[in-house]
């Protein structure tokens, strides 16, 4: 895995307080899974499917691959 750059917790608090809005992609308001993809692409280099124009069946996809960590690893996503 590379990243797209170094981060650190300073760099993910700094996204704390910004606003969540429905079908939101940033930067000024995200949804969660925007959120999620806008960390992944830019501190972990990778991208998550499903933020294009039919995001809620892509994601409904995607899920469908998720698998449970044996052991959770630096930018693991945690689905609550």
């Amino acid at each position: 895995m590379t990243r797209a750059s170094p981060c650190s917790a300073s760099d993910i608090a700094a996204l704390i307080g910004t606003p969540w809005q429905e079908g939101a992609a940033g930067p000024e308001a995200y949804d969660c899974w925007a959120a999620a993809g806008m960390v992944q692409e830019r501190f972990f280099g990778r991208q998550l499917p499903g933020l294009g124009a039919d995001r809620r069946k892509a994601i409904t996809r995607a899920r469908t691959a998720w698998v449970r960590a044996a052991r959770p690893c630096e930018g693991d996503i945690v689905e609550m």
